[in-house]
């Protein structure tokens, strides 16, 4: 008798919903959940650093129908006013990058050497704030600044006009920050005559802003022409009045230091020591612990032939600031000026490691050698000099 062998699955309890799903499934979900996390986390971060930024929002500024329909509606008037801004602030960072260790101011007939023309402008106020077009629908920054203004940190708002006069053959500009008016500009009808008038602007609104940022501005163009130039002369001016403006206001004590700093340069070029003297002085009690103070005071005392005066506080900042070339250049000058040449030769030496790629450092290294009877070594040197400026051009 034949046995039958019965299989019997399990049953499954009625109404369960009890499904085999492959792993894969499960894993995939799991990996969207984290992707979406990671998502909201990434967003959160650049809404908060949205948030933190500073923002200054130049709001659409209204034109009469005869200009717009020349092409300057309200928001390419805006824009022209942004870049205005970001030429000034181009230019400016030139005059803390350009004028470094190259530029000579004279030579001295025994020894050949140079010394530098000026001093160092310091760097402006680089934490500044954006001036932007206002947001519109949802993004980042509109969010941003919608919080902002919810937890009581407004945007400053720019607010103008541009209009034409009655006779119609002048056009003026009208900027306000903040309520208070800060522009009021005239100028022709002219395509070059208005884009002047959006630059002037621009300065203008710079100055109720950043007025150090824009004094670097003119430091840099007057860099271009010679002192006597009437050029020099109008830039020279503006720059002054710039940083009695800064003075008189002493908002911060990072911005007295930049403006106090640059009189002194300025002064030091004039050849009026003492008084440029006195600004360093009072740079230095305001903050002890600057480095490019105590080197700009150096040159200021090289130039005035105090050079054991200059190396006193070039050793002040190397000991400030161990990593900046021009110090040690300037003190290699000094001691170079004081027939020093074995401690010239270290200075330079020291320079040169923090920066291979000056020319002046190697020709100067060359001249203190020549001094000590190495012309072989000093020959070395000024091929390097010569390679280096050749690269250069």
């Amino acid at each position: 008798m034949h046995q039958v062998r019965v299989s019997v699955e399990p049953a499954t309890p009625k109404g369960s919903n009890v499904a085999h799903r492959p792993s894969g499934i499960t894993k995939q979900a799991a990996f969207k959940g984290v992707l979406i996390l990671t998502l909201i986390l990434a967003g959160g971060v650049l809404l908060l650093r949205e948030m933190c930024r500073d923002y200054v929002s130049i709001e659409p500024i209204t034109a009469p129908k005869k200009l717009e329909d020349r092409g300057y509606t309200s928001r390419v008037v805006v824009q022209q006013l942004i870049d205005n801004i970001q030429e000034v602030r181009e230019r400016a960072g030139t005059a803390t990058t350009s004028l470094t260790l190259g530029v000579p101011v004279e030579s001295n007939s025994s020894t050949g050497t140079t010394s530098l023309t000026r001093g160092v402008p310091m760097e402006g106020n680089w934490s500044r704030a954006d001036f932007v077009l206002p947001a519109v629908g949802v993004s980042i920054r509109a969010t941003a600044i919608y919080l902002r203004e919810l937890f009581g940190l407004p945007v400053p708002v720019v607010r103008g006009r541009l209009l034409e006069t009655e006779s119609g053959n002048q056009v003026s500009l009208h900027l306000q920050l903040k309520g208070k008016e800060v522009a009021d500009v005239l100028g022709g009808t002219q395509k070059t005559a208005i884009d002047q008038l959006f630059q002037e602007g621009a300065h203008q609104l710079l100055k109720a802003t950043e007025p150090y940022t824009l004094a670097l501005y003119y430091y840099a163009l007057a860099s271009d022409y010679n002192r006597a130039s009437a050029e020099y002369g109008t830039y020279r001016s503006k720059i002054d009045d710039l940083l009695s403006f800064i003075l008189s206001k002493r908002v911060d004590t990072e911005n007295t230091i930049r403006a106090l700093n640059l009189q002194g340069i300025l002064l030091s070029e004039d050849k009026e020591f003492d008084t440029a003297t006195e600004k360093y002085e009072e740079s230095a009690e305001l903050n002890p612990n600057d480095a490019r103070i105590y080197h700009n005071w150096g040159i200021a005392l090289a130039q005035n032939g105090d050079y054991t005066g200059a190396i006193e506080k070039y050793e002040q900042a190397a000991e400030l600031n161990p990593n900046d070339a021009r110090i040690y250049y300037s003190w290699g000058v000094a001691l170079a000026r004081k027939d020093d040449y074995a401690g010239a030769i270290e200075k330079y030496e020291q320079a040169a490691e923090l920066n291979p790629n000056d020319a002046w450092i190697y020709h100067n290294w060359g001249v203190a050698l020549a001094n000590t009877g190495d012309h072989a070594g000093a020959a070395e040197k000024y091929e390097q000099a010569v390679k280096i400026k050749s690269d250069n051009d």
